[in-house]
């Protein structure tokens, strides 16, 4: 069963993680992992979402983010679009 939508309400803190099946590493080098910091650094600036804190590990990452306090200034739609349009990666399961 698929999981219900959860609030992005302005001002709240989420706490997000992604992480591959079984523990199978998700980035294979360093320099992806700097990638994916530097790239969530740039559009957590376009969208005014404030990152809290982060941990980015071979299979798995964590961020504590609070989205803007402006209603409508954001959505996890276009912040999703501008974080997938980027060049490949060198990783494993993307």
């Amino acid at each position: 069963m698929a999981r219900t939508a959860r609030s992005w309400d302005p001002g709240w803190i989420h706490h997000v993680d992604a992480r591959a099946h079984c523990g199978a590493p998700i980035f294979a080098t360093d320099e992806g992992r700097a990638f994916v910091v530097a790239r969530a650094a740039r559009v957590f600036a376009e969208v005014g979402i404030v990152c809290l804190g982060w941990a980015v590990l071979v299979n798995h990452c964590h961020l504590l983010l609070r989205c803007p306090a402006s209603p409508g200034a954001t959505t996890n739609e276009p912040t999703a679009r501008r974080a997938s349009h980027s060049q490949r990666l060198d990783v494993t399961t993307f």
